[in-house]
């Protein structure tokens, strides 16, 4: 059965387009559904979603972090951290919990999601 934070991090997964792809020898690796391949994301072999999460810094960025800087700008809340720190803007900005709740799970969780209680296919 699935966590909070392995559901949050499928979520995730979904909202930038990437499949997680296990290995027969363990590993896990991404597929990228919009067949971009950034930075040849595909070749990358993880064994914790912290270690995918880390290499996926661009997309929280892109798909997280700069919804909520447009948000807060939006209402004149001037930004005083990293996205890392966002979670304390969390009150001002009530329509953003789920991206919230996704952040909370990348920077403070995600040593609590185990890849193989999360969706996946097999690789080739």
């Amino acid at each position: 059965m699935k966590n909070t934070y392995e559901e949050l991090f499928d979520e995730f997964l979904a909202l930038t387009e990437f499949r997680l792809l296990k290995h027969k020898d363990g590993t896990f690796s991404l597929e990228d559904r919009q067949c971009a391949n950034l930075g040849d994301i595909e070749d990358d072999r993880f064994e914790t979603a912290s270690e995918v999460l880390d290499r996926m810094d661009v997309y929280i960025q892109d798909y997280l972090a700069a919804g909520i800087e447009d948000a807060l700008d939006e209402e004149s809340i001037a930004i005083d951290c990293d996205w890392k720190e966002y979670g304390k803007y969390r009150d001002f900005l009530p329509d953003y919990e789920f991206d919230f709740d996704l952040l909370d799970m990348i920077v403070n969780h995600s040593n609590e999601v185990d890849l193989n209680n999360c969706d996946y296919s097999l690789a080739d």
